[in-house]
């Protein structure tokens, strides 16, 4: 019958040395690959090593608080093996806090270094915008005032003519569509609009299987007429301005449709008015926009009328993109947008 102990204490001691030093290099090393994606800003690896690195602290925090729970007896026999000399914990621990000191320095520099976009004057006329058609435009100012309008339409597989009697930009929503203008043909595919003069002579046709549904803004001469130019096809009017386009002066004007896509959480641009006047159309997303001291939720589908007295902020604080159209127009040579003096 075997003498030897139930419990081998040296060869336990042994163990448990081994797997300490085990997850101090294993610290050691996780710092270490922090160092290094930090100087690449390779963060997707920075954040795995980083758990790395606090699992293997966390396990050694563990082994610390249970020695301290053992009492300190040890056998004195010469039998037994002299147990490896331990690392100093008080002098690791420095090494190590240093080390997090430096690594945290680091993240300090890069965030204060990044640099930070500035806030836009306007949504519509930064990077985020797309200009969809744009036209020099001539207003008489004699002729009469004009008002903005918002036609929606679907068109099916018949072709459909008609005479303009409004000036405006035709945007294909979804599906695509053939359109002749006085004879000069072209396809609008999804996302894309074209400039339709007054008195032109148009045809359109739906192409594909899918329905051709599409927005037409428009200047119109005409107050309270509701009937859209291509009124063949199934449409309605979606907004008419209750006052004309006010301070239009006879000139050149710039009247242009853009697409603003901004993107989840992205703060509101400065105050600011427009020289001339602007219509807001959301198309998907949920955006905000703050005049004269309240602020309104956009739903898709909502409209928002712009005229050059009001100041007005759009942003975008949901969680998802927000997408909307800016019909706009401007006197030619003028910025379409101009500051709030009492913001600045």
């Amino acid at each position: 019958m075997s003498d030897r102990p139930v419990i081998d204490l040296a060869a336990a001691r042994e163990r448990k040395s081994k797997r300490s030093g085990y997850y101090d290099t294993l610290a050691d090393y996780a710092l270490g690959q922090c160092e290094q994606s930090l100087i690449w800003c390779d963060w997707q690896r920075f954040g795995h090593w980083l758990q790395v690195y606090q699992h293997a602290s966390a396990h050694l925090s563990e082994r610390r608080s249970d020695s301290r729970k053992v009492p300190s007896t040890h056998l004195t026999c010469e039998s037994c093996p002299t147990p490896p000399k331990r690392r100093d914990s008080l002098a690791g621990f420095k090494e190590a806090t240093m080390r997090c000191v430096k690594i945290c320095a680091i993240l300090a520099l890069v965030v204060l270094s990044t640099p930070v976009p500035a806030q836009p004057l306007s949504h519509s006329t930064s990077n985020e915008a797309k200009v969809i058609a744009s036209t020099s435009f001539q207003v008489e100012a004699g002729a009469g005032p004009l008002y903005i309008k918002l036609f929606a339409g679907k068109l099916r597989s018949d072709e459909i003519s008609a005479d303009t009697t409004s000036s405006g930009i035709f945007y294909q929503f979804s599906g695509a569509t053939e359109i002749s203008i006085d004879g000069l043909k072209r396809a609008t595919a999804a996302g894309e609009g074209v400039f339709i003069a007054r008195g032109a002579r148009v045809k359109l046709r739906a192409l594909g299987e899918e329905p051709s549904v599409f927005l037409q803004f428009v200047l119109s001469s005409v107050a309270y007429s509701g009937v859209s130019d291509f009124w063949p096809v199934d449409s309605r009017e979606i907004y008419r301005s209750s006052a004309p386009i006010p301070a239009l002066k006879t000139g050149r004007y710039r009247l242009d449709l853009r697409k603003v896509i901004l993107p989840h959480m992205a703060p509101a641009d400065l105050p600011h008015h427009r020289s001339g006047v602007a219509l807001h159309y959301v198309i998907s997303g949920f955006g905000s926009e703050s005049a004269n001291g309240v602020t309104v939720l956009r739903s898709p589908g909502s409209v928002s009328y712009e005229p050059s007295e009001l100041v007005y902020q759009w942003g975008n604080p949901g969680g998802v993109p927000l997408t909307y159209l800016v019909f706009n127009l401007n006197p030619e040579g003028e910025s379409a947008v101009i500051a709030d003096a009492t913001s600045q």
